[in-house]
């Protein structure tokens, strides 16, 4: 069980008990007080996560609680899915009219009073089962982890953002040399901004952050005139926790290259005082923030600094302009870093994005949409270098515009910088990802990362299917332990097969394998998939399972499907390819929430169900080579959520016409258009659209 699930998996339901959807069920229900007491037990096992996860490994018992939590938590989520798949099917009944939603009130299945009372029974049952969870934390001397109200793998992900003199690569920066010459030469002449009363000289660099104010601090700390010039320079990362001794200790370890154990404020005073004694200095203070109630303790360390030679001075960078005004009384030791030219963020993001290594894509055309990125990072350099490193690692156009057109760029409310640094975040940390991103462009991203992080690689390119991959055998083996007790493989024939309660996922290449209602009653199992021949029998009892969310039929000699499919509400992956399957049942349009539905190579299927339009949600529709089909069924422009359309077949008489593409604008890839002859003229084949859909 891979303990990072558990602990996403908690978040996310956190979150979903405190959605307005459920607020609104609950109330409906008379449930509040019971989904509140669910959201109660949650944040206090929230708050215990960090450290079951630590000892875990070492603790059975620690390890079976937070097996029973990630049971409680899967059930929570099944009910809250079952919430929202309601709210679906409703729409449904009433888009099709009086009559279903007629049949629907009294259908045991679909009435709205009666599920209100299964859930209410089942949200009652829940919360019994997680106090029991959630008790037993004390039992097992769980507790609060320091860090708990931070999400720990963003903790433990997240780049150390201290600072350092050393520049790690000076042919990345682009147009500060101006700035660099200006800052240089104002802090290199004594009698800028010198005090009467002998009080050390700052210079603040202040602008808002990523704006490169490190950056430019560090070309002018490495300046040859400023290292002939200071007998002594020191740089002192100090981060928003201004604490007066902490910077001290600091600034004598920088001078003497070995720890200062010194701790009580008198003694370091004294120690840095004989330090800095007539000599000419340069400080640097990075990343500094201080508030006004805080100006005392700026004004006791500025009076231990100013025990050096005439010429000696501060140079401070800090995002706040009443910060750099505190410390620096001098306009002329002021300085407000802006963007960067156009001309300079074109050629920053350019050294990054096209860096050698790089492999895809056509150069002048991602330069073209590199162009459009530049300009919506508003000459920021942090985002310009987010972005540049980003873009490198994708290959296609495709994944380039997906950056270009993220909504991210939208939000009025944010500034840039939060912005790219949220779409730097989603790309390092895919499964910590939050919001209303298509789930399909976030598979896409968490795939790619496995990808370029060598989880998988491509082992064949193939004009008819495109790449190939596969997971190396270590990796496999390490999936293997982590899911180790989610999941069941069959691959050989066995009489008898042990099915563990926890299991999840199942999968079977057994040809001699059969289902039967006693094999999988305590099982509620998410996916199931099947390498082999299965019959009637079986596909019933795999229709029982009403919490599938991903069921793979590749190959099944069944001509038809029952109707009892419209149980398996839950579905979101349907794979039916290369069956024999002539008909789907009219049925399938209740599974809702059913995202991918292959076809390909059904050579016998002749017709799709009429009321295809009303599954909404699908994103990914492959009918390519179905060499039996007669039609499209007309509405199918209602499917605006498609993105994967491989194959299009013009009606003539009956069935979709060209113009039914109109809408599906976020088709990407390949599509492939048969009966044009159908086409009635060129009005009509404009009303396609094709030129919107960019992603083709």
């Amino acid at each position: 069980m891979g303990d990072v699930v558990v602990s996403t998996l908690v978040k996310e339901i956190v979150g979903r008990l405190t959605s307005e959807v459920v607020k609104e069920f609950g109330l409906l229900l008379g449930l509040k007080d019971e989904i509140l007491r669910l959201k109660h037990d949650f944040d206090q096992i929230e708050v215990v996560l960090e450290d079951a996860e630590e000892k875990h490994i070492k603790e059975k018992e620690v390890e079976l609680w937070l097996r029973d939590l990630k049971s409680a938590s899967l059930m929570v989520e099944n009910v809250l899915d079952e919430v929202s798949t309601q709210a679906l099917l409703q729409r449904l009944h009433k888009k099709r009219g009086l009559k279903y939603m007629v049949r629907a009130y009294f259908s045991s299945d679909h009435n709205q009073l009666m599920f209100r009372v299964r859930i209410a029974h089942k949200v009652k049952a829940l919360r019994r089962k997680l106090d029991a969870v959630a008790s037993k934390r004390s039992e097992l001397g769980l507790t609060p982890g320091a860090i708990s109200h931070i999400d720990v793998d963003v903790a433990r992900e997240m780049p150390d953002r201290e600072t350092s003199s050393l520049m790690h690569d000076s042919s990345v920066i682009y147009g500060r040399n101006e700035e660099m010459e200006m800052v240089t030469r104002t802090i290199c002449d004594k009698d800028i901004g010198k005090y009467d009363n002998g009080e050390i000289r700052v210079y603040g660099i202040w602008g808002m952050g990523g704006v490169g104010k490190t950056t430019l601090a560090q070309l002018v700390y490495n300046n040859e005139r400023v290292n002939r010039y200071f007998e002594l320079r020191c740089w002192v990362y100090v981060s928003e926790n201004f604490q007066i001794k902490e910077i001290m200790k600091k600034i004598i370890e920088s001078i003497d290259k070995y720890e200062c154990k010194l701790t009580q404020l008198d003694t370091l005073q004294y120690s840095l005082q004989n330090k800095l004694r007539g000599k000419k200095f340069l400080i640097v203070l990075d990343d500094v923030w201080i508030e006004e109630d805080e100006k005392a303790k700026w004004e006791e360390l500025s009076k231990t600094l100013s025990y050096g030679a005439e010429g000696s001075i501060v140079v401070m960078t800090t995002r706040s302009s009443i910060t750099s005004h505190m410390v620096s009384k001098v306009g002329e030791l002021q300085y407000e870093l802006g963007c960067l030219s156009e001309e300079d963020s074109w050629l920053l993001f350019k050294k990054l994005a096209f860096a050698q290594g790089r492999v895809g894509g056509d150069e002048v055309e991602l330069e073209n949409i590199g162009k459009e990125i530049v300009e919506k990072c508003k000459g920021l350099p942090l985002a310009l270098k987010s972005l540049g490193s980003l873009m490198w690692s994708k290959r296609s156009t495709i994944e380039w515009k997906l950056v270009k057109d993220s909504s991210i760029w939208e939000v009025e409310k944010i500034r840039i910088l939060p912005a790219v640094l949220k779409l730097s975040y989603d790309n390092l940390l895919p499964h910590l990802k939050r919001g209303e991103i298509s789930l399909y462009v976030l598979g896409e991203e968490i795939f790619n990362c496995l990808v370029w992080r060598s989880f998988f690689h491509i082992v064949k390119d193939n004009k008819l299917w495109g790449d190939r991959y596969k997971m190396h055998d270590l990796i496999h083996d390490m999936a293997q332990h982590v899911m180790r007790h989610d999941f069941l493989v069959i691959e050989l024939a066995c009489n008898e097969v042990k099915f563990p309660n926890e299991v999840l996922h199942l999968s079977s290449s057994c040809p001699e394998f059969f289902f039967s209602h006693q094999n999988l009653k305590n099982l509620t199992l998410r996916s199931i998939l099947m390498f082999g021949e299965i019959n009637e029998s079986g596909i019933s009892q795999i229709f029982n399972h009403i919490y599938l969310r991903v069921l793979y039929l590749c190959g099944i000699g069944l001509r038809t499907l029952p109707k009892s499919i419209c149980k398996l509400k839950h579905l979101r992956y349907l794979n039916l390819s290369e069956s024999s399957i002539k008909v789907l049942p009219e049925s399938i349009i209740y599974l809702q929430n059913l995202q991918v539905l292959l076809l390909c190579y059904c050579h016998k299927l002749c017709k799709l169900p009429e009321g295809l339009k009303f599954m909404t949600n699908l994103q990914c529709l492959d009918v390519s080579f179905c060499t039996s089909l007669l039609n499209f069924p007309f509405g199918i422009n209602e499917l605006t959520s498609l993105r994967i359309l491989p194959w299009f077949l013009v009606g003539k008489e009956s069935g979709a016409k060209i113009g039914e593409l109109g809408d599906l604008n976020l088709i990407e890839g390949e599509l492939q258009i048969s009966g044009l002859e159908n086409v009635g003229g060129l009005c009509e084949a404009k009303s396609a659209g094709f030129k919107c859909k960019t992603f083709l």
